[in-house]
Protein backbone atom coordinates (compact mmCIF):
# COMPACT_ATOMS: atom_id res chain seq x y z
CA UNK A 1 0.00 0.00 0.00
CA UNK A 2 1.49 3.49 -0.85
CA UNK A 3 1.83 6.16 1.78
CA UNK A 4 -1.11 7.86 1.40
CA UNK A 5 -3.83 8.33 -0.81
CA UNK A 6 -3.56 8.77 -5.06
CA UNK A 7 -5.83 8.34 -7.50
CA UNK A 8 -3.49 9.63 -10.59
CA UNK A 9 -0.82 7.25 -11.49
CA UNK A 10 2.93 6.89 -13.47
CA UNK A 11 2.03 8.30 -17.35
CA UNK A 12 2.27 5.54 -19.80
CA UNK A 13 5.57 6.37 -21.06
CA UNK A 14 7.72 5.73 -17.60
CA UNK A 15 5.42 2.58 -17.43
CA UNK A 16 6.91 1.85 -20.88
CA UNK A 17 10.42 2.69 -19.29
CA UNK A 18 9.91 0.61 -16.02
CA UNK A 19 8.52 -2.21 -17.97
CA UNK A 20 11.14 -2.25 -20.63
CA UNK A 21 13.83 -2.18 -17.84
CA UNK A 22 11.89 -4.88 -16.06
CA UNK A 23 11.90 -7.16 -18.94
CA UNK A 24 15.80 -5.97 -19.45
CA UNK A 25 16.26 -7.10 -15.82
CA UNK A 26 15.09 -10.51 -16.59
CA UNK A 27 17.02 -10.89 -19.69
CA UNK A 28 20.23 -11.01 -17.56
CA UNK A 29 20.95 -6.96 -18.16
CA UNK A 30 22.06 -5.94 -14.98
CA UNK A 31 22.46 -2.53 -16.18
CA UNK A 32 19.97 -1.47 -19.14
CA UNK A 33 20.61 1.40 -20.71
CA UNK A 34 18.25 4.59 -19.50
CA UNK A 35 19.39 6.83 -22.51
CA UNK A 36 21.09 8.71 -19.06
CA UNK A 37 23.74 6.43 -18.08
CA UNK A 38 25.36 4.01 -20.42
CA UNK A 39 26.64 0.67 -19.85
CA UNK A 40 26.95 -2.78 -20.83
CA UNK A 41 25.19 -3.29 -24.20
CA UNK A 42 21.24 -3.70 -24.22
CA UNK A 43 18.02 -3.36 -26.41
CA UNK A 44 17.32 -0.47 -27.82
CA UNK A 45 14.72 1.08 -25.47
CA UNK A 46 11.58 2.81 -27.14
CA UNK A 47 12.47 6.68 -27.09
CA UNK A 48 9.91 8.86 -24.28
CA UNK A 49 8.45 11.58 -25.80
CA UNK A 50 6.35 12.72 -22.88
CA UNK A 51 8.68 12.42 -19.82
CA UNK A 52 7.27 15.41 -17.70
CA UNK A 53 5.71 14.97 -14.27
CA UNK A 54 3.87 11.93 -14.05
CA UNK A 55 1.97 12.18 -11.15
CA UNK A 56 -0.54 15.25 -10.63
CA UNK A 57 -1.97 14.63 -7.57
CA UNK A 58 0.14 15.25 -4.52
CA UNK A 59 0.15 13.11 -1.03
CA UNK A 60 -0.08 16.18 1.85
CA UNK A 61 3.16 15.20 4.54
CA UNK A 62 1.55 15.18 7.90
CA UNK A 63 3.78 18.11 9.18
CA UNK A 64 2.18 21.47 11.10
CA UNK A 65 4.39 24.98 11.46
CA UNK A 66 3.65 24.26 15.22
CA UNK A 67 5.67 20.90 14.52
CA UNK A 68 8.04 21.83 12.24
CA UNK A 69 9.38 24.70 15.09
CA UNK A 70 9.25 21.99 17.56
CA UNK A 71 11.56 19.83 15.97
CA UNK A 72 13.99 22.90 15.21
CA UNK A 73 14.07 23.26 18.53
CA UNK A 74 14.13 20.10 19.76
CA UNK A 75 15.90 17.89 17.81
CA UNK A 76 18.26 20.14 15.58
CA UNK A 77 18.94 22.52 18.86
CA UNK A 78 18.16 25.51 16.91
CA UNK A 79 17.28 28.47 19.38
CA UNK A 80 14.90 31.09 18.32
CA UNK A 81 14.25 29.58 14.64
CA UNK A 82 11.86 32.20 13.68
CA UNK A 83 13.91 34.90 14.41
CA UNK A 84 16.89 33.48 13.26
CA UNK A 85 14.64 33.05 9.74
CA UNK A 86 13.53 37.14 10.26
CA UNK A 87 17.30 38.08 10.74
CA UNK A 88 18.83 35.88 8.17
CA UNK A 89 17.44 34.24 5.73
CA UNK A 90 20.19 32.50 3.63
CA UNK A 91 22.22 31.57 7.35
CA UNK A 92 19.13 29.76 8.26
CA UNK A 93 18.99 27.44 5.41
CA UNK A 94 22.55 26.79 5.44
CA UNK A 95 22.73 26.29 8.96
CA UNK A 96 19.62 23.90 8.77
CA UNK A 97 21.43 21.70 5.69
CA UNK A 98 24.21 21.12 8.31
CA UNK A 99 22.59 20.09 11.38
CA UNK A 100 20.27 17.64 9.66
CA UNK A 101 23.62 16.35 7.59
CA UNK A 102 25.51 16.19 10.97
CA UNK A 103 22.65 15.50 13.86
CA UNK A 104 20.76 13.17 11.93
CA UNK A 105 22.33 9.82 10.42
CA UNK A 106 21.88 9.02 6.83
CA UNK A 107 20.51 4.81 7.41
CA UNK A 108 18.27 2.53 6.39
CA UNK A 109 18.28 0.74 9.67
CA UNK A 110 14.57 1.76 10.30
CA UNK A 111 13.51 1.23 7.15
CA UNK A 112 15.42 -2.11 6.96
CA UNK A 113 13.88 -3.34 10.39
CA UNK A 114 10.90 -3.77 8.80
CA UNK A 115 9.81 -6.56 6.86
CA UNK A 116 8.63 -5.11 3.75
CA UNK A 117 6.63 -7.60 2.89
CA UNK A 118 4.38 -7.73 5.61
CA UNK A 119 5.01 -4.06 6.53
CA UNK A 120 5.17 -2.07 2.99
CA UNK A 121 7.17 0.64 2.07
CA UNK A 122 7.37 3.17 5.11
CA UNK A 123 4.65 5.47 5.02
CA UNK A 124 5.34 9.56 5.48
CA UNK A 125 3.83 9.50 8.97
CA UNK A 126 6.50 6.50 9.76
CA UNK A 127 9.35 8.97 7.88
CA UNK A 128 8.58 11.72 9.83
CA UNK A 129 8.92 9.36 13.45
CA UNK A 130 12.20 8.53 12.48
CA UNK A 131 13.15 11.99 11.70
CA UNK A 132 11.60 13.33 15.31
CA UNK A 133 13.29 10.34 17.14
CA UNK A 134 16.72 11.18 15.48
CA UNK A 135 17.15 8.03 13.70
CA UNK A 136 17.61 10.47 10.70
CA UNK A 137 17.28 8.08 7.40
CA UNK A 138 17.90 8.09 3.77
CA UNK A 139 16.84 10.67 0.91
CA UNK A 140 12.92 9.68 1.34
CA UNK A 141 13.07 10.47 4.68
CA UNK A 142 15.23 13.70 4.74
CA UNK A 143 14.97 15.16 1.91
CA UNK A 144 11.35 14.86 1.21
CA UNK A 145 10.46 16.04 4.98
CA UNK A 146 13.13 19.01 4.91
CA UNK A 147 11.25 20.06 1.66
CA UNK A 148 7.69 20.00 3.71
CA UNK A 149 9.20 21.90 6.81
CA UNK A 150 11.13 24.46 4.65
CA UNK A 151 7.66 25.22 2.90
CA UNK A 152 5.65 25.65 5.80
CA UNK A 153 8.40 28.16 7.24
CA UNK A 154 7.95 30.55 4.13
CA UNK A 155 10.83 29.52 1.96
CA UNK A 156 10.07 28.04 -1.91
CA UNK A 157 10.85 24.49 -3.07
CA UNK A 158 10.28 21.45 -5.59
CA UNK A 159 11.71 18.40 -5.91
CA UNK A 160 14.03 16.98 -8.60
CA UNK A 161 15.05 13.62 -8.95
CA UNK A 162 18.49 12.11 -8.74
CA UNK A 163 20.48 9.41 -9.98
CA UNK A 164 24.14 7.75 -8.50
CA UNK A 165 26.44 6.39 -11.35
CA UNK A 166 25.28 2.88 -12.60
CA UNK A 167 21.49 3.68 -10.96
CA UNK A 168 18.78 1.10 -13.62
CA UNK A 169 15.77 3.70 -13.17
CA UNK A 170 15.52 7.55 -13.59
CA UNK A 171 15.30 9.50 -10.55
CA UNK A 172 15.99 7.26 -8.05
CA UNK A 173 17.24 10.05 -5.20
CA UNK A 174 15.00 12.50 -4.08
CA UNK A 175 16.56 16.24 -4.01
CA UNK A 176 15.75 19.51 -3.10
CA UNK A 177 15.85 22.88 -5.45
CA UNK A 178 14.92 25.85 -3.63
CA UNK A 179 13.91 29.15 -5.94
CA UNK A 180 14.49 32.87 -4.70
CA UNK A 181 16.33 32.72 -1.87
CA UNK A 182 18.74 35.07 -2.18
CA UNK A 183 17.49 36.93 -5.49
CA UNK A 184 14.04 36.47 -7.56
CA UNK A 185 14.61 34.03 -10.08
CA UNK A 186 17.77 32.60 -7.54
CA UNK A 187 18.06 28.39 -8.03
CA UNK A 188 19.51 26.64 -4.78
CA UNK A 189 20.87 22.74 -4.58
CA UNK A 190 19.42 21.94 -1.04
CA UNK A 191 20.75 18.42 0.27
CA UNK A 192 19.89 17.47 3.33
CA UNK A 193 19.21 13.79 2.45
CA UNK A 194 22.56 12.18 0.90
CA UNK A 195 25.89 10.83 3.16
CA UNK A 196 28.18 12.50 1.15
CA UNK A 197 28.92 15.86 2.92
CA UNK A 198 27.24 18.88 1.65
CA UNK A 199 26.76 21.45 4.52
CA UNK A 200 25.03 24.65 2.78
CA UNK A 201 22.19 25.56 0.34
CA UNK A 202 24.77 25.48 -3.35
CA UNK A 203 23.96 28.42 -5.26
CA UNK A 204 23.18 27.06 -9.49
CA UNK A 205 23.64 31.06 -10.77
CA UNK A 206 26.94 29.54 -12.93
CA UNK A 207 27.07 28.84 -16.32
CA UNK A 208 29.16 25.55 -17.14
CA UNK A 209 30.99 24.80 -13.60
CA UNK A 210 30.66 25.67 -9.79
CA UNK A 211 33.76 26.81 -7.89
CA UNK A 212 34.59 23.81 -5.71
CA UNK A 213 33.37 23.41 -2.19
CA UNK A 214 35.46 21.90 0.62
CA UNK A 215 32.76 19.83 3.45
CA UNK A 216 34.20 17.24 5.58
CA UNK A 217 36.39 15.12 3.65
CA UNK A 218 35.31 15.52 0.47
CA UNK A 219 36.31 18.49 -1.91
CA UNK A 220 33.13 18.99 -4.39
CA UNK A 221 32.01 20.84 -7.71
CA UNK A 222 29.03 21.17 -9.73
CA UNK A 223 28.53 21.02 -13.73
CA UNK A 224 25.90 22.00 -15.87
CA UNK A 225 25.42 19.37 -18.77
CA UNK A 226 23.00 18.97 -21.46
CA UNK A 227 19.37 18.12 -21.10
CA UNK A 228 19.01 20.88 -17.59
CA UNK A 229 20.81 18.21 -16.08
CA UNK A 230 23.49 19.19 -13.02
CA UNK A 231 26.41 16.66 -12.24
CA UNK A 232 27.85 16.75 -8.60
CA UNK A 233 31.14 15.34 -8.16
CA UNK A 234 33.65 14.73 -5.69
CA UNK A 235 37.82 15.50 -6.44
CA UNK A 236 39.50 12.68 -8.09
CA UNK A 237 41.45 10.43 -6.13
CA UNK A 238 43.81 9.91 -8.64
CA UNK A 239 46.21 11.75 -10.51
CA UNK A 240 46.03 9.49 -13.89
CA UNK A 241 44.29 9.53 -17.14
CA UNK A 242 40.78 8.43 -16.53
CA UNK A 243 38.78 7.60 -19.44
CA UNK A 244 35.47 6.47 -17.50
CA UNK A 245 31.93 8.44 -18.46
CA UNK A 246 31.42 9.48 -15.01
CA UNK A 247 34.65 11.48 -14.52
CA UNK A 248 34.70 15.27 -16.30
CA UNK A 249 37.61 17.63 -16.30
CA UNK A 250 37.00 21.57 -14.99
CA UNK A 251 38.59 24.49 -17.19
CA UNK A 252 42.20 23.93 -15.21
CA UNK A 253 42.58 20.42 -15.65
CA UNK A 254 41.28 18.74 -12.93
CA UNK A 255 39.58 15.39 -12.42
CA UNK A 256 36.23 14.75 -10.87
CA UNK A 257 34.40 11.74 -10.23
CA UNK A 258 30.67 11.76 -10.54
CA UNK A 259 28.36 11.31 -7.25
CA UNK A 260 24.76 12.42 -8.53
CA UNK A 261 23.35 14.07 -11.34
CA UNK A 262 20.10 15.52 -11.23
CA UNK A 263 17.29 16.45 -13.98
CA UNK A 264 16.59 19.99 -12.99
CA UNK A 265 14.06 20.47 -15.80
CA UNK A 266 12.06 17.39 -14.52
CA UNK A 267 10.34 18.56 -11.12
CA UNK A 268 9.07 15.79 -9.43
CA UNK A 269 5.91 15.80 -6.75
CA UNK A 270 6.46 14.03 -3.80
CA UNK A 271 3.43 11.58 -4.78
CA UNK A 272 6.06 10.83 -7.57
CA UNK A 273 8.62 9.38 -5.05
CA UNK A 274 6.06 7.62 -3.00
CA UNK A 275 5.07 5.11 -6.12
CA UNK A 276 9.02 5.02 -6.85
CA UNK A 277 9.50 3.96 -3.73
CA UNK A 278 6.92 1.40 -3.87
CA UNK A 279 8.00 0.14 -6.79
CA UNK A 280 11.53 0.34 -5.78
CA UNK A 281 11.01 -1.82 -2.83
CA UNK A 282 8.96 -4.95 -4.56
CA UNK A 283 11.31 -5.25 -6.69
CA UNK A 284 14.80 -5.19 -5.01
CA UNK A 285 17.09 -5.85 -7.92
CA UNK A 286 17.06 -2.51 -9.33
CA UNK A 287 17.70 -0.06 -6.08
CA UNK A 288 20.93 1.96 -6.12
CA UNK A 289 23.26 -0.65 -4.67
CA UNK A 290 23.98 1.20 -1.32
CA UNK A 291 20.91 0.02 -0.52
CA UNK A 292 21.26 -3.90 -0.79
CA UNK A 293 23.03 -3.54 2.17
CA UNK A 294 22.56 -1.82 5.95
CA UNK A 295 24.71 1.59 6.29
CA UNK A 296 24.55 3.86 8.69
CA UNK A 297 26.55 6.98 8.44
CA UNK A 298 26.89 10.36 10.33
CA UNK A 299 29.45 12.56 11.61
CA UNK A 300 31.36 13.36 14.88
CA UNK A 301 34.20 15.42 15.58
CA UNK A 302 34.61 16.17 11.74
CA UNK A 303 35.09 12.77 11.06
CA UNK A 304 32.56 11.04 8.81
CA UNK A 305 31.84 7.29 10.13
CA UNK A 306 30.46 5.05 7.47
CA UNK A 307 29.29 1.58 8.43
CA UNK A 308 28.37 -1.03 5.75
CA UNK A 309 27.23 -4.42 6.00
CA UNK A 310 28.80 -6.38 3.12
CA UNK A 311 27.89 -10.10 2.01
CA UNK A 312 30.64 -12.84 0.69
CA UNK A 313 29.07 -14.55 -1.83
CA UNK A 314 31.24 -17.81 -1.66
CA UNK A 315 30.84 -18.19 1.04
CA UNK A 316 27.34 -16.27 1.90
CA UNK A 317 28.36 -14.77 5.24
CA UNK A 318 28.07 -11.76 6.87
CA UNK A 319 31.51 -9.18 6.74
CA UNK A 320 30.75 -6.19 8.52
CA UNK A 321 33.19 -2.62 7.79
CA UNK A 322 33.55 0.15 10.09
CA UNK A 323 34.89 3.10 7.92
CA UNK A 324 36.19 6.28 9.86
CA UNK A 325 36.67 9.04 7.13
CA UNK A 326 38.27 12.21 8.94
CA UNK A 327 39.01 15.47 6.53
CA UNK A 328 42.72 14.32 5.72
CA UNK A 329 41.62 11.47 3.35
CA UNK A 330 45.09 9.84 4.29
CA UNK A 331 43.86 9.16 7.87
CA UNK A 332 40.57 6.81 6.70
CA UNK A 333 40.74 3.59 8.80
CA UNK A 334 38.88 0.49 7.81
CA UNK A 335 37.95 -2.17 9.90
CA UNK A 336 36.72 -5.67 9.65
CA UNK A 337 33.75 -6.50 12.56
CA UNK A 338 31.48 -9.56 13.64
CA UNK A 339 28.16 -8.83 13.41
CA UNK A 340 27.90 -8.79 17.08
CA UNK A 341 30.60 -6.30 17.27
CA UNK A 342 29.06 -3.89 14.41
CA UNK A 343 25.51 -3.95 16.75
CA UNK A 344 28.20 -2.80 19.38
CA UNK A 345 29.61 -0.11 17.36
CA UNK A 346 26.11 1.33 16.12
CA UNK A 347 24.00 1.56 19.18
CA UNK A 348 27.61 2.72 21.09
CA UNK A 349 27.78 5.59 18.35
CA UNK A 350 24.01 6.09 17.31
CA UNK A 351 22.64 5.55 20.50
CA UNK A 352 18.94 6.67 19.02
CA UNK A 353 18.87 3.21 17.63
CA UNK A 354 17.58 0.46 19.63
CA UNK A 355 19.60 -2.80 19.73
CA UNK A 356 16.91 -5.06 18.70
CA UNK A 357 15.69 -2.60 15.88
CA UNK A 358 19.09 -3.27 14.21
CA UNK A 359 19.51 -6.75 14.65
CA UNK A 360 15.94 -6.73 13.08
CA UNK A 361 17.03 -5.42 10.13
CA UNK A 362 20.10 -7.43 9.80
CA UNK A 363 17.61 -10.32 10.36
CA UNK A 364 15.50 -8.91 7.83
CA UNK A 365 18.37 -9.01 5.06
CA UNK A 366 19.58 -11.77 5.44
CA UNK A 367 16.19 -13.41 5.03
CA UNK A 368 16.36 -11.73 1.86
CA UNK A 369 19.80 -12.93 1.06
CA UNK A 370 19.04 -14.30 -2.47
CA UNK A 371 18.31 -10.86 -3.39
CA UNK A 372 20.70 -8.60 -1.75
CA UNK A 373 23.70 -10.36 -2.45
CA UNK A 374 26.39 -8.76 -3.95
Amino acid sequence: MLPGSISGSFNECTMRRLEQQTRLLGRGHSKPSNGLFQSEPAPAMQPCTSYTTEVTEEIPYPLTKDEALTFLRKVLKIDNPETFMENDRVGFVDEYVHRMCTMLPFTNIDERSRRIDAEGTPSFKDCKEAIFQGRGGHCYYKNIFSKALLDLLGYTTFHVGGNNPGDELFDTHAAIIMKDLTSPGSIHLIESGTRRPIFRAIPLDFEEESPAYQFSFMTSKFFRRSHGRLVWCALHETNGTESSEYVLKSKDGTLWKTQLTYRLDNPKPRAWFAKMANFRYGMPGVMPLAHQRIFVSGYKNDCMYIMAILRNTRGMKWIAVLIVKCEDPTKCLEEILTKEELVDKIVEVFPQFPREMVERAMENTEHGGNLYAV
